[in-house]
Protein backbone atom coordinates (compact mmCIF):
# COMPACT_ATOMS: atom_id res chain seq x y z
CA UNK A 1 0.00 0.00 0.00
CA UNK A 2 2.01 3.13 0.97
CA UNK A 3 -0.28 5.37 -0.43
CA UNK A 4 -1.87 8.98 1.33
CA UNK A 5 -5.05 9.76 0.70
CA UNK A 6 -6.31 13.43 2.10
CA UNK A 7 -9.17 11.96 3.02
CA UNK A 8 -10.17 8.33 3.84
CA UNK A 9 -13.34 6.10 4.10
CA UNK A 10 -14.02 3.64 6.74
CA UNK A 11 -17.39 3.90 7.59
CA UNK A 12 -19.73 1.29 5.01
CA UNK A 13 -21.98 3.93 3.85
CA UNK A 14 -19.72 6.00 2.05
CA UNK A 15 -17.96 2.97 1.09
CA UNK A 16 -21.21 2.09 -0.99
CA UNK A 17 -21.43 5.46 -2.42
CA UNK A 18 -18.24 5.41 -3.68
CA UNK A 19 -18.90 2.35 -5.38
CA UNK A 20 -22.24 3.67 -7.02
CA UNK A 21 -20.20 6.52 -8.11
CA UNK A 22 -17.52 4.25 -9.76
CA UNK A 23 -20.40 2.82 -11.50
CA UNK A 24 -21.20 5.84 -13.11
CA UNK A 25 -17.71 6.12 -14.21
CA UNK A 26 -16.86 4.02 -16.73
CA UNK A 27 -13.68 4.25 -19.43
CA UNK A 28 -13.99 6.56 -22.28
CA UNK A 29 -17.15 8.06 -20.87
CA UNK A 30 -17.29 11.72 -21.40
CA UNK A 31 -18.57 13.42 -18.25
CA UNK A 32 -18.97 16.23 -15.88
CA UNK A 33 -18.09 16.36 -12.62
CA UNK A 34 -19.59 18.50 -9.50
CA UNK A 35 -17.17 18.38 -6.90
CA UNK A 36 -17.38 19.69 -3.12
CA UNK A 37 -15.70 23.06 -3.60
CA UNK A 38 -18.10 23.96 -6.14
CA UNK A 39 -15.21 23.55 -9.02
CA UNK A 40 -16.51 21.35 -12.54
CA UNK A 41 -14.23 19.65 -14.26
CA UNK A 42 -15.07 17.53 -17.68
CA UNK A 43 -13.38 15.38 -19.88
CA UNK A 44 -12.87 11.60 -20.81
CA UNK A 45 -12.10 8.62 -18.53
CA UNK A 46 -9.23 6.96 -18.92
CA UNK A 47 -10.51 4.14 -16.85
CA UNK A 48 -12.84 3.27 -14.76
CA UNK A 49 -11.38 4.27 -11.14
CA UNK A 50 -11.40 1.35 -8.37
CA UNK A 51 -11.90 1.98 -4.98
CA UNK A 52 -7.72 1.21 -3.24
CA UNK A 53 -6.84 1.10 0.66
CA UNK A 54 -4.79 4.36 1.46
CA UNK A 55 -3.95 5.91 4.93
CA UNK A 56 -4.83 9.70 5.63
CA UNK A 57 -2.19 12.24 6.83
CA UNK A 58 -2.93 10.95 10.22
CA UNK A 59 -2.05 7.47 9.86
CA UNK A 60 -5.84 6.34 9.70
CA UNK A 61 -6.35 3.53 6.55
CA UNK A 62 -9.21 3.55 4.98
CA UNK A 63 -10.35 3.62 1.20
CA UNK A 64 -10.89 6.42 -1.60
CA UNK A 65 -10.03 5.99 -5.62
CA UNK A 66 -9.14 8.14 -7.92
CA UNK A 67 -10.99 9.76 -11.00
CA UNK A 68 -8.02 10.22 -13.71
CA UNK A 69 -9.89 12.52 -16.47
CA UNK A 70 -8.21 13.35 -19.89
CA UNK A 71 -8.98 16.84 -20.12
CA UNK A 72 -6.91 19.28 -22.61
CA UNK A 73 -7.41 22.61 -20.11
CA UNK A 74 -5.49 20.57 -17.58
CA UNK A 75 -1.36 20.53 -17.12
CA UNK A 76 -0.72 17.50 -19.08
CA UNK A 77 -3.56 16.65 -20.29
CA UNK A 78 -4.59 14.82 -17.42
CA UNK A 79 -7.02 15.73 -14.05
CA UNK A 80 -6.95 13.65 -10.75
CA UNK A 81 -9.94 13.72 -8.80
CA UNK A 82 -9.85 11.93 -5.28
CA UNK A 83 -13.43 10.14 -5.63
CA UNK A 84 -14.72 11.17 -2.26
CA UNK A 85 -14.92 14.88 -3.56
CA UNK A 86 -17.43 14.12 -6.28
CA UNK A 87 -20.83 15.02 -5.78
CA UNK A 88 -22.40 15.04 -8.93
CA UNK A 89 -21.39 13.15 -12.62
CA UNK A 90 -22.98 14.54 -15.87
CA UNK A 91 -22.88 12.29 -18.81
CA UNK A 92 -21.97 14.44 -22.12
CA UNK A 93 -21.78 11.34 -24.31
CA UNK A 94 -25.08 9.83 -25.83
CA UNK A 95 -25.86 7.49 -22.99
CA UNK A 96 -26.59 10.61 -20.79
CA UNK A 97 -28.19 11.73 -17.51
CA UNK A 98 -27.28 13.28 -14.11
CA UNK A 99 -26.05 11.24 -11.06
CA UNK A 100 -25.32 11.81 -7.73
CA UNK A 101 -22.66 10.52 -6.02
Amino acid sequence: MGQLAPRVLVESAAVRQLEALIYRLPGNAQVAVDCDDGKTYSGIVCVRPTIQTFRDNNGVEGLNGVLRLEDATAPGGERRIWLDRIVQVHRLDAISGTFGG
